[in-house]
């Protein structure tokens, strides 16, 4: 009876959901990069890389978000945005940013910014499922210019530490560390993890199970 009920305890741990808003890093500096100044600087590629830790259980991510922090102008530019676990550290990404995107990469969606910077800056996609569990996640975004460079006009809400983010970009100079964008993801549970409600029902039946056979065993 106690190893059924150890097992079911381990199901419903690694069955945890998770839904609504998370929001890593501290605003305490701003940042230009990637959606504002980074066409200007010639960049082509940025990661930012978030702790499995701040998220306490999977689901499905639906929006990203980013927040003004002193505004005006954002580059004219098209991002392509992808997610991925990753097994890079935060603060410790590899220098060759190919190696820090997961085999479960993902086009979150491709998106057109310029003009002046919004309050929040929200990208809505194609889902991800996100699992912790599997390791950290990998926010990868690719740059390709169209023209209407406007310079270090605007910045985003940032972390200048490295607590539960960090950054990585690659243009016409290279480099990574703190100064990572304050993200809010929004997430729902996916189809494929069970409600509470079904992990109970699994539970009570593994007991049902467990009782069952004490009884045939007593017979």
């Amino acid at each position: 009876m106690k190893k059924t009920l150890l097992i079911a305890s381990l199901l419903f741990a690694s069955l945890t959901a998770q839904a609504g808003v998370v929001t890593v890093g501290q605003n305490n500096t701003g940042n230009c990069y990637p959606f504002s100044c980074f066409a200007s600087d010639g960049g082509s590629l940025y990661q930012q890389v978030y702790a499995a830790s701040a998220f306490s259980g999977a689901g499905m991510i639906n929006s990203i978000s980013f927040y003004r922090s002193q505004g005006g102008a954002m580059d004219n530019a098209t991002y392509t945005l992808r997610l991925s676990t990753t097994g890079g550290a935060v603060g410790a990404l590899d220098m060759n940013a190919a190696n820090n995107v997961g085999s479960d990469v993902s086009v979150f969606g491709t998106f057109s910014l310029g003009g002046a910077m919004p309050d929040v800056l929200t990208f809505t996609g194609l889902p991800f499922l996100y699992n912790p569990a599997a390791g950290n996640l990998l926010l990868d975004v690719s740059v390709s210019y169209s023209g209407g460079y406007n310079g270090y006009q605007s910045f985003f809400q940032a972390d200048n530490g490295i607590g539960a983010t960090s950054r990585l970009w690659v243009g016409n100079s290279a480099g990574q560390g703190a100064n990572a964008l304050v993200t809010s993801f929004d997430i729902s549970p996916s189809a494929a993890i069970p409600e509470p409600g079904s992990m109970l029902l699994v539970g009570l039946g593994l007991i049902g199970l467990a009782a069952a056979g004490r009884k045939r065993k007593a017979a």
